[in-house]
C-alpha cells in the first residue's frame, strides 16, 4: 500500500516539483513494519528496523514522513511508538488512512471490474459510457467498509492526539455525491488489480487526480 501511494507521487513528480519522493520498505532481509514498535515488542527486536531507519540516507535527509499502511490492528495500536520515534528526528509527519477495499473473486482472481467486464464481453461486443457509469457504482456498492472504516476512525483520533496531518484516501477514490468510485483511468485502463493494490496506470491517474484536487495540501 506504500508503494501504492509512492507510485502515485514518483509517475507524477512534474506535478509535484517542490518534492523529492522516496520509499523505505525493504533492506535486505529488514521490513520495515510499524508494528515492531508495538509495545509488546521487545526493545532488542525493534533494533533492526531503528538501526534500518537511523543509518538510511534517505531517511536522514528527509524532512516529511508519509505513513501509508494496509494498517491491521497491532500496527494501529504500534503508530504512536513510530509517531514519537519520527518525531525525535525532527520529522514532519503526514498520516493516510487505510485504502478503500473492494470484493474479489478468487481462484482465478477476478476484480469487481473484471468480474462486469466478462458479462458485458459474454453478451455483446461493445463497452459503453452507461456501462462504465453502471460500474463505478457497483465499485461504490461492493466497498468492503467494515475493512477500513473502523480503522480510519482510529487513524483520525491519533492524528488529532499528536497534531499531524490526516489526509483520507477515500477522498480521491470515490464520489460519495454521486455514490462511485473510479474504476478506470481516463484512457481505459483499469485502477486495480486485486481488491486494492493500484495498477502502474491507475497509480499515475490517481497522482493526477490528487494533484488536480489540491488533496496533498500538507503546508
Amino acid at each position: 500500500h506504500s508503494k501504492d501511494i509512492f507510485n502515485c507521487f514518483y509517475q507524477n513528480t512534474d506535478l509535484f516539483p517542490n518534492y523529492q519522493f522516496r520509499r523505505l520498505g525493504y533492506d535486505n532481509d529488514t521490513a520495515l513494519s510499524i508494528g515492531t514498535f508495538h509495545s509488546d515488542v521487545k526493545e532488542e527486536d525493534k533494533k533492526s528496523v531503528k538501526n534500518l531507519l537511523s543509518s538510511n540516507k534517505n531517511f536522514i535527509e528527509s524532512e516529511i514522513i508519509i505513513i501509508a499502511d494496509r494498517f491491521l490492528q497491532d500496527e494501529v495500536e504500534a503508530l504512536p511508538n513510530f509517531i514519537n520515534y519520527l518525531e525525535k528526528y525532527k520529522k514532519q509527519v503526514i498520516l493516510l488512512s487505510k485504502s478503500n477495499e473492494y470484493e474479489t473473486l478468487e481462484a482465478p482472481l477476478r476484480t469487481q471490474v473484471d468480474i462486469k467486464l466478462l458479462e458485458i464481453f459474454k453478451n455483446k461486443d461493445e463497452f459503453k459510457l452507461e456501462d462504465k457509469n453502471e460500474l463505478e457504482k457497483i465499485m461504490y456498492k461492493k466497498r468492503m467498509v467494515g475493512e477500513y472504516e473502523d480503522i480510519n476512525v482510529q487513524l483520525s483520533e491519533i492524528a488529532k492526539k499528536y497534531k499531524i496531518k490526516y489526509l483520507k484516501k477515500q477522498d480521491f477514490l470515490c464520489d460519495e455525491e454521486n455514490s462511485s468510485c473510479d474504476a478506470f483511468t481516463t484512457n481505459g485502463y483499469k485502477i486495480y488489480y486485486d481488491y486494492g493494490h493500484y495498477t502502474l496506470k491507475g497509480a499515475k491517474y490517481l497522482g493526477e487526480k490528487i494533484y488536480n484536487m489540491k488533496w496533498f495540501n500538507i503546508e
